[in-house]
């Protein structure tokens, strides 16, 4: 407490010791990076357990990156034993950090009663901050969801705009077939005000803005700053 009594003495002292430091925080921050390409590697060959030590040597000490390819490993069994709880433990963490992936695959999980994580709050919570994100599709999942009204109010105006949001970032013919259906249902049910909003807070979306058309999904507690495919977790 003594060393931050005052502002003009403090500073001085923090940025002596940063200054000092940067050439540790270089070198560890390389070793960071060639211990995780290491982990990436050792699963494209499949050795699962030298991707499980390294991934989760990294994810101890807060790479989130390596939280969630760590979840992965826990979710597949691959490297150590299924355990889809610590799974989840992991996927919080990297998820909370911003890995969309990991965002979208909690919501995916506490979607379902298969894994023993069913919790519908907490869903929506997560893939809204992937559909944010720009994840294609968790932001089909909140169209259907505020559609039916699953744990968030029922909004046509909300499920059109996060599935417009979805077909501008998806071009995929796979996912275009369900998204022109999809919209053509929403659409014959609004009026051209309603549908007008909708285009209007999709296109808040694709800039990255959060504006609220007034049915907000529901906070499920904590807050946050698919796998659509196992190589992009590993990306750096």
């Amino acid at each position: 407490m003594r060393l931050f009594r005052s502002f003009a003495y403090g500073l001085p002292v923090v940025l002596a010791l940063l200054i000092s430091t940067a050439p540790a925080f270089a070198q560890s921050s390389h070793l960071t990076l060639e211990r995780f390409l290491s982990a990436n590697e050792a699963y494209g060959n499949q050795d699962f357990g030298r991707a499980y030590l390294n991934w989760k040597l990294l994810a101890e000490v807060g790479h989130a990156k390596s939280q969630a390819n760590l979840g992965l490993l826990y979710l597949c069994g691959k490297g150590v034993e299924k355990d889809v709880d610590r799974a989840v433990q992991w996927m919080e963490r990297a998820a909370t950090q911003g890995i969309v992936s990991a965002q979208f695959t909690l919501g995916f999980l506490y979607s379902t009663t298969k894994h023993g994580q069913l919790d519908p709050s907490r869903s929506i919570h997560w893939y809204l901050a992937a559909a944010r994100q720009g994840h294609p599709q968790a932001s089909l999942n909140l169209a259907r969801a505020y559609e039916k009204g699953v744990r968030v109010k029922a909004s046509s105006v909300e499920a059109l705009r996060w599935l417009i949001a979805a077909s501008k970032i998806d071009k995929s013919e796979k996912l275009q077939g369900k998204f022109v259906e999809f919209e053509q249902e929403l659409r014959a049910k609004l009026s051209e005000e309603s549908i007008a909003k909708a285009v209007e807070l999709a296109e808040c979306c694709s800039r990255g803005e959060t504006v609220a058309s007034g049915s907000a999904a529901k906070n499920p507690g904590r807050q946050s700053a698919g796998r659509r495919s196992e190589l992009r977790w590993m990306s750096w």
